[in-house]
């Protein structure tokens, strides 16, 4: 699969160092939401700004299938990049 930001809700499935958003789009995120099967504890979800920025790191409490819900509360972000991604997809609900 490959990363799908052609609606509100984003579904990136692909990990990358490069941005998925460039620095000069400002983008408002209401929730990110990480889905995941057969991910191990320590395993992760990093979402940055363009910019190296954290915006969260999720991580399972326990092994196996589930998934971490994150409100940003709406906060305004340059641009987006999803440098770690273990496995499952997030989905990101933009405002």
């Amino acid at each position: 699969m490959a990363n799908d930001i052609t609606t509100r809700t984003w579904v990136i499935d692909t990990p990358g160092a490069a941005a998925i958003v460039a620095a000069d789009y400002k983008l408002r995120i209401r929730q990110i939401t990480w889905v995941y099967e057969n991910v191990l504890p320590g395993e992760s979800a990093v979402v940055q700004d363009a910019n190296g920025k954290a915006i969260l790191t999720l991580t399972p409490a326990m092994a196996g299938r589930g998934h971490e819900i994150e409100a940003t509360r709406g906060r305004f972000f340059d641009g987006l990049k999803v440098p770690t991604l273990s496995g499952g997809q997030l989905f990101i609900e933009i405002e």
